[in-house]
Parts: structure tokens; C-alpha cells; sequence
């Protein structure tokens, strides 16, 4: 039973008690001395009626400020998927121009996208944190896996440390080193899972259409419950 529900029953035990006293009163079949006037029992009657009223009133304006609350959280918990979203589509863009950036270290705009990637990184992370705080205080009974969503950033950062050889322009591919030391083994079985041709000693040439497709099936996987629940 919500306190809602419970403010209601004590209204009506309340109103019944009144209403019974009253009743009492009018249709007693005799009266004593020491029984109370009818002026002392409306004035009684009264006086319980409007402490009960104060008492609910302010029970019902705490009630009405939590369920205030508790919408402001959900507000902020929606806003905040949406954010998600968002930045995880950005993510995916940004992490395919960095790929392909990374195939060709002489174009100018390779700082900037490196920079922008950077900087998305670190908005996700912090909503991601936010997000897990929100849905702990409102004790979100299906919450998100954030680990899952935090799979195309690793990845992202993943491609952000490649060792690639050689360190010139190849166009549409990446030759990534075996040498390559990765933070995070979701990159690495992200990488390994693309098709590859082998040269050299640990040497994989990598199609950037390759890993800008497995990209957009890493988004997929990743927010399709985000979006459900939008």
C-alpha cells in the first residue's frame, strides 16, 4: 500500500469517527449531566477536523514534493539516455574518421579529429557515471548495462593506440602491428575479430570499410536496449 493509499484510509477512519460522534449524540436515546453538551461536541468535532486537515494537508504536500522529486530523476535519467545515445552515435563517426586519419598521418585534420574523439570520450564517461548514480537513487529495476555501452569507447581508444607500420599514407587500409599494447581486450578481440590478410611477422592489413562495419555492429548491439527503453 503506497503513503497515498494509507493518507486516505486515516482520512475516512477520521471522518467516520466524527460523523459516528455526532451520530452518537443526536440519536442517544437519554442523556446524563455528565455527559458532554452538543456545543462541546461540535466545537470537538471541529477541532479534530481541522488538526486531522492540517495533518493531511501536509502529508499530501510531502507526498505531492516526492513524487515531484522522483519525476525531476526520471526526467534527468531520459534526458541523460538520450545524451547517451547521442554521443555513442558521435562516438561511432568520430572513431571511423579516426581510422581512417590513422591510415593517412599526413592529412592536416588528423589533430582535430583526434582531438574531437578525446573530448567525446570524455563526455560519454561522464555520463555514463551520471547515469549509474541517477538509477541507483531510483533503484532502476532493468538499468542499462553500462558496460556494454562503454564498448565503443574502448575501441575508440583502442584505435586512438594502434602501432601501426608502416607510418605513411595507405589509403583504405591499416597494417597494425602485433607490437601494438592494448588497454583495453574488448579492442583487441574487436581488431581480431575483423577480417584480416597477414604480412610480415604479426603484421594484419585491416580494410578501414572493415572496421567502420564492424563499428556500426558494436553501435547496434550496444544501445539496442538504450533505445528500447527511450
Amino acid at each position: 500500500m503506497g503513503l497515498f493509499e494509507v493518507i486516505c484510509v486515516f482520512m475516512a477512519l477520521t471522518f467516520g469517527f466524527v460523523i459516528g460522534m455526532f451520530s452518537g449524540a443526536i440519536f442517544a436515546p437519554e442523556t446524563a449531566p455528565d455527559i458532554i453538551s452538543a456545543n462541546d461536541l461540535l466545537s470537538l468535532g471541529f477541532t479534530i477536523l481541522g488538526g486531522s486537515g492540517g495533518f493531511f494537508a501536509t502529508a499530501i504536500a510531502m507526498l505531492a514534493w516526492f513524487k515531484w522529486k522522483s519525476q525531476q530523476r526520471n526526467i534527468k535519467l531520459y534526458d541523460t539516455k538520450v545524451t547517451i545515445l547521442t554521443q555513442l552515435h558521435t562516438l561511432a563517426i568520430q572513431t571511423g574518421n579516426m581510422a581512417v586519419m590513422r591510415a593517412n598521418p599526413s592529412n592536416r585534420e588528423i589533430n582535430s579529429v583526434r582531438e574531437s574523439l578525446i573530448e567525446t570520450l570524455s563526455k560519454l564517461h561522464v555520463e555514463l557515471t551520471v547515469y549509474k548514480t541517477i538509477a541507483k537513487k531510483l533503484s532502476v529495476k532493468e538499468p542499462l548495462d553500462t558496460n556494454e555501452l562503454a564498448h565503443l569507447s574502448e575501441i575508440g581508444a583502442g584505435i586512438l593506440g594502434l602501432n601501426l607500420w608502416p607510418e605513411k599514407d595507405t589509403i583504405d587500409f591499416l597494417y597494425i602491428s602485433g607490437t601494438t599494447e592494448w588497454q583495453y581486450p574488448r579492442a583487441k578481440e574487436f581488431i581480431d575479430s575483423l577480417h584480416y590478410e597477414p604480412i610480415g611477422v604479426g603484421i594484419k592489413i585491416i580494410k578501414i570499410s572493415d572496421i567502420k562495419a564492424g563499428i556500426d555492429t558494436v553501435l547496434n548491439s550496444s544501445t539496442e536496449k538504450l533505445c528500447a527503453q527511450l
